[in-house]
């Protein structure tokens, strides 16, 4: 009986098998710009303080910012601080005032390539995913038009659970079946906590992280697919374990111990799961009261930080590798090969199998 011997050689696939340090958008943050100080500089220490301005060009790869009421000038000038350190802006627009969005967008889109339509308005003004939705079919457009190779992500909603978010399933369904209305990217945000007294334990939190975080991640991965009809890119543009430590005595932020397991968490699940961006929340704002930065507003590294550099270095060292190769296997005419392959490396890995070379 005639036989077929195959031979197949597994690689790496380059274009999807990059280490999770060089997918640099996992590693981002976001900065406060709260506004204006008295001698009209921009409210933030980023902008003010050179050396956080160099350890934030050591780790973050995308960093986002709040347009608010702020004069194209200013905007532009947050951008250019941002590029300045070799980091990618994000910039998140109004989503109440398609003539504010437009400044906002013509002001930047020479600067900036990823904007975000509105924040988390399903918490700040009660917008259903359908109210959203009207928002964006009415906007985007406009938006796109003004700056066609700028990418626009939302509905930018406040948390999920393992279950996914309704709010973003209804507006995928508001927009679905409108090619000009798919967004570049969905974008969600997720705190484990929220302020509770007594505080979330650390066990808590990381618990949270495997019950509800992640889970939900492959949920809403799964409805956006099944919705619009083909994935889009995940991102996840805020994220910390908790919304409002000021309001409890929760002090896990100068937790080294707790910090490594969370941020080590967070980061290798959002990389298994493809995520394509994610900003922490925040780099150096004093934001919640300060128990959220990663950067003190002084300049001085905090515990999540320093995991950040950890996260960023232990990947960039396990570089993928192909550990074992298919063996040759020999087969009927019409019958069944099959072949396996050995690899290590940061996750996720997958390969190109090459026939006779």
């Amino acid at each position: 009986m005639r036989r077929v011997r195959f031979s197949l050689l597994a690689l790496l696939a380059a274009a999807t098998v990059a280490s999770a340090a060089e997918n640099y958008l996992l590693e981002g943050s976001n900065l406060g710009v709260w506004g204006t100080n008295a001698d009209g500089t921009i409210n933030d220490a980023f902008m003010s303080n050179a050396g956080i301005r160099t350890k934030a060009s050591a780790v973050i790869g995308l960093m986002r910012f709040p347009c608010r009421s702020f004069t194209s000038n200013q905007l532009q000038s947050i951008a250019s601080t941002i590029r300045n350190v070799g980091i990618e802006p994000l910039a998140i627009l109004t989503a109440k005032n398609q003539t504010n969005a437009l400044s906002q967008v013509n002001a930047l889109k020479a600067l900036v390539t990823y904007f975000e339509f509105g924040n988390e308005n399903n918490y700040a003004d009660g917008w259903s995913g359908s109210t959203y939705a009207t928002h964006w079919s009415n906007d985007v457009p406009v938006l796109r038009a003004a700056a066609p190779n700028a990418k626009f992500g939302g509905p930018v909603g406040s948390d999920w659970t393992h279950t996914g978010s309704t709010y973003l399933r209804d507006f995928l369904n508001g927009i679905k079946g409108n090619a000009n209305l798919t967004p570049d990217f969905v974008s969600m945000h997720y705190y484990s906590a929220h302020g509770e007294i007594p505080a979330w334990s650390s066990s808590q939190i990381l618990s949270d992280v495997d019950s509800d975080m992640l889970p939900g991640i492959n949920t809403m991965e799964s409805d956006i697919a099944t919705i619009m009809g083909s994935p889009i890119e995940l991102a996840i543009t805020e994220w910390n374990y908790d919304a409002v430590p000021e309001n409890n005595t929760n002090t896990l932020n100068t937790d080294s111990v707790f910090m490594h397991s969370y941020t080590f968490k967070v980061l290798d699940g959002f990389n298994s799961r493809g995520i394509w961006a994610a900003c922490q929340y925040d780099f150096a704002a004093g934001a919640g009261g300060g128990h959220l930065d990663m950067v003190t507003t002084s300049g001085s590294a905090k515990p999540q930080y320093n995991e950040f550099l950890n996260w960023k270095t232990q990947n960039a060292t396990n570089p993928p590798s192909i550990t074992a190769q298919p063996q040759t296997q020999v087969a009927n005419p019409g019958g069944t090969a099959v072949f396996s392959v050995g690899a290590v490396g940061a996750i996720p890995l997958s390969y190109q199998w090459w026939f006779n070379v």
